[in-house]
């Protein structure tokens, strides 16, 4: 809540200082758009996500092997997302990003310094707005980011450190397509938005002519793209090569079963069912 008002209140100051026709002109409200979409993406993502993956992965507790290892699971997934690193770096990150705009945009600070009455109270008012929901912008992005890579990193861990328990049963109630549902639930959603942060990227760069944050923009997009794509191709092989493994067992059990059969037995049991004495005909 504190983001949004922080927010609408730096648009409100910006448009007062120049004008609603030259913050339309500027594309200002686009960039605005951007951050107001990732931010309503990210909360999701950040308050729903867990849950949403904890609770599926209690419904399907049956994929595991033993008891024993969907609570060691449980712990593991808990332990990757709780780390300090976890929450450590995205602070580190919006630090950084905050120190970099500073230094960047060092002719405006001292620009502002110049002005007097109004003017200069709505431009240290509009700085100071502007660089707070910066920094919970940017900390929402890294703690998003490395969001999703637990998620993927947990999701990973199946078939590979925790084994899978895959049977007929498991597979006709559809227990794996609804893991595969919430991992394109998370990564569809996320190549999009990736996808328009490049478009965006390139927009601002050409026509905006402002290269440093186009090319953020375009940078975020490649970043999140080559996560989402690495981490979806590692997870999908290894639970993929579990469901193999286990069906070609599958497989291997009943033709040893099919080939332990006598012919010779089958057949004396097969006309027993039809002797005499046992129907009266």
């Amino acid at each position: 809540i504190s983001f949004f008002i922080l927010f609408f209140l730096d648009i409100t100051v910006i448009i007062i200082l120049n004008g609603l026709s030259s913050y339309i002109e500027s594309a200002g409200y686009l960039n605005h758009l951007v951050y107001f979409g990732s931010t309503i993406f990210l909360l999701y993502i950040l308050n729903k996500g867990p849950k949403i993956f904890l609770k599926l992965m209690k419904d399907k507790a049956n994929i595991f092997e033993t008891e024993a290892d969907f609570i060691n699971y449980l712990s593991y997934f808990y332990k990757i997302c709780k780390s300090k690193l976890e929450f450590y770096l995205p602070i580190v990150i919006a630090i950084i990003y905050e120190v970099v705009i500073i230094s960047i945009f060092n002719d405006r600070f001292s620009g502002i310094l110049n002005l007097t009455g109004w003017l200069y109270i709505l431009n240290i008012l509009q700085l100071i707005l502007g660089m707070v929901w910066m920094f919970i912008f940017v900390l929402l992005i890294a703690s998003g980011v490395l969001l999703l890579f637990s998620f993927f990193k947990g999701i990973n861990a199946l078939g590979d450190k925790f084994s899978l328990r895959v049977t007929f049963r498991n597979l006709k109630l559809g227990y794996f397509d609804d893991i595969g549902k919430f991992i394109i639930s998370v990564s569809i959603p996320t190549i999009l938005i990736s996808t328009f942060y490049s478009i965006l990227g390139f927009y601002i760069i050409v026509v905006i002519r402002n290269l440093f944050l186009g090319y953020a923009f375009m940078g975020i997009s490649i970043v999140l793209t080559i996560i989402i794509s690495s981490l979806l191709y590692k997870n999908t092989l290894n639970i993929h090569n579990s469901i193999v493994l286990s069906k070609k067992n599958l497989k291997i059990s009943l033709l040893n079963a099919i080939d332990s059969v006598d012919v010779s037995d089958m057949m004396v049991f097969i006309q027993s069912c039809y002797h005499p004495n046992l129907h009266g005909y």
